[in-house]
């Protein structure tokens, strides 16, 4: 799935709800640096609440960073769904 920015206005529509929550926890796995080239693996969990219901969702990220102007700067972000409960 790709998301674009109509995907995430519709994922700030779907947490309105007014017990909605949100944690997210990352667990680095492995980090580089290479001059202005950086990349890290990691695990996302996400622990969501709502309407009274609660789901853990997990997904494996890996990210691609160029440094510009002494900042760091998301060029590529992947992620895959590993579990959804």
């Amino acid at each position: 799935m790709t998301w674009n920015f109509d995907t995430l206005i519709q994922g700030i529509k779907l947490n309105q709800a007014a017990d909605f929550k949100r944690i997210n926890t990352i667990e680095f796995i492995a980090t580089k640096v290479n001059g202005d080239i950086a990349w890290a693996t990691y695990n996302n969990q996400a622990e969501i609440s709502k309407n009274g219901g609660h789901v853990t969702v997990k997904w494996l990220e890996t990210v691609i960073l160029i440094k510009d102007k002494r900042m760091w700067k998301i060029k590529v972000l992947h992620s895959t769904l590993i579990k959804r409960s």
